[in-house]
């Protein structure tokens, strides 16, 4: 086997699950990653002694496995992000909060505190560490296989990063917490109800624990960050979270209702509302 024909092998499984571009960008992770491969020879012969391995790839990419937790890494922002099956995979969307946030505190060379609140693989505050290195970056994470992964991540970037282990909806917890310039959150925000509109790849394989919010209340994280800042906020700090793009008014009022004066939305790249920034 030519290393094209083993390029071809992985796409072919990949178009069984995702459209022709997401294949094409699936298996280009894929031999990244996994073989540090990133040319294609037609000539050129594949490692025979992969053969079997390629192939139990191949089959684990058409029963919808996220590549990204196949080779055990997920590129976010320029960084290698180790993941797994407990952490959820970085999305574009987290980038575009991230780069808001780094917007706001261009020109800012003071030590500011950051939380985030459900902070799974450590994406966001440590790839803001990472750029903003004056920042002391915390988190909170209520899964122990979770939070594992975000020390890890911290380890192989260099970063001193404390995560605290508690569920951040009970607020008895809070009161072992200090005060933060920022505030930031990716939380589950999707309803149990809209799981029929999500890829069975997502369903299937990323940590439901981090995407699902109950039916009769799916504002619960935004009601407790609302409430969690009064009290834990600095002076002229700020909040800034990811959302649902459906739930956009709802979310605007839970702030709103809470006293907070300045309140201002983002779209993504998309053009979905996918951000709040609150103060």
């Amino acid at each position: 086997m030519t290393e094209k024909e083993a390029y071809d092998l992985i796409r072919y499984h990949a178009m069984e699950v995702y459209d022709a571009r997401e294949a094409e960008q699936v298996t280009k992770y894929f031999f990244e990653d996994i073989y540090q491969l990133y040319g294609f020879s037609e000539t050129k012969d594949f490692p025979k002694e992969e053969d079997e391995n390629l192939n139990t790839y191949a089959k684990r990419i058409m029963a919808g496995e996220p590549v990204q937790y196949i080779t055990g890494i997920a590129n976010f922002y320029g960084y290698n992000f180790k993941v797994n099956s407990h952490a959820l995979i970085p999305r574009p969307e987290t980038e575009e909060l991230v780069n808001w946030v780094l917007e706001d505190l261009k020109g800012k060379n003071l030590q500011y505190d950051l939380i985030d609140i459900g902070t799974g693989s450590g994406c966001i505050p440590l790839t803001l560490k990472k750029k903003k290195p004056s920042l002391r970056v915390f988190g909170v994470e209520t899964s122990l296989d979770a939070l594992n992964v975000a020390r890890v991540n911290a380890k192989r970037l260099d970063i001193e990063f404390a995560v605290y282990k508690f569920d951040f909806l009970d607020e008895g917890y809070w009161e072992n917490l200090s005060t933060y310039d920022l505030i930031v959150s990716n939380p589950p925000y999707v309803a149990h109800s809209e799981r029929e509109k999500m890829d069975h790849h997502v369903l299937d394989y990323e940590p439901n624990l981090a995407l699902f919010t109950p039916d009769d209340n799916y504002l619960i994280f935004y009601e407790k960050v609302a409430v969690f800042a009064k009290s834990h906020l600095k002076h002229g700090g700020t909040i800034y979270m990811e959302m649902n793009e459906f739930k956009v008014p709802e979310i605007k009022e839970v702030f709103k209702l809470a006293g907070y004066q300045n309140i201002d939305v983002r779209q993504d790249l998309q053009g979905k509302e996918r951000m709040i920034r609150v103060s």
